[in-house]
């Protein structure tokens, strides 16, 4: 079980948010196309932030349980949203690269870990969304 607690405070400049999970800190805010002051990493790239970190470590992972020694391990993410009939439709795509004097075997077996990611599993597993309600 994964269990994760974040809090979020926006402030008055751009839309800059400042987002902590109690030890650590960072900021999120918009492109200044956007009107933001793009100090910050978007919603959409924290989301695609979040699924690259979580393969890239189980890749590690893995690869430090079998005792293989890998390089550097590579990873992008592409988003694609649509609205069909009035419903969000999203596919995230994602091409890794892992350095290191692997076999094709010990490649593939890295590869299908990393779909097995914990975010992976929760992005494509069932999930639900509570309403907003004040604190």
């Amino acid at each position: 079980m994964v269990n994760a607690t974040l809090t979020a405070r926006n402030t008055p400049n751009g839309y800059q948010t400042i987002l902590s999970n109690g030890t650590l800190g960072y900021l999120a805010d918009e492109p200044v196309a956007d009107e933001g002051t793009g100090l910050g990493f978007s919603p959409i790239d924290l989301l695609l932030g979040s699924l690259a970190a979580c393969k890239t470590m189980t890749v590690r992972y893995l690869a430090r349980q079998k005792g293989w020694e890998i390089g550097e391990v590579h990873a992008e993410l592409y988003l694609e949203t649509e609205r069909i009939s009035g419903q969000s439709h999203t596919k995230i795509k994602s091409k890794m690269r892992i350095e290191g004097n692997l076999s094709a075997d010990q490649l593939a077996q890295l590869y299908r870990a990393a779909d097995r990611c914990p975010v992976h599993r929760i992005l494509t597993g069932e999930m639900s969304i509570e309403e907003v309600v004040s604190f």
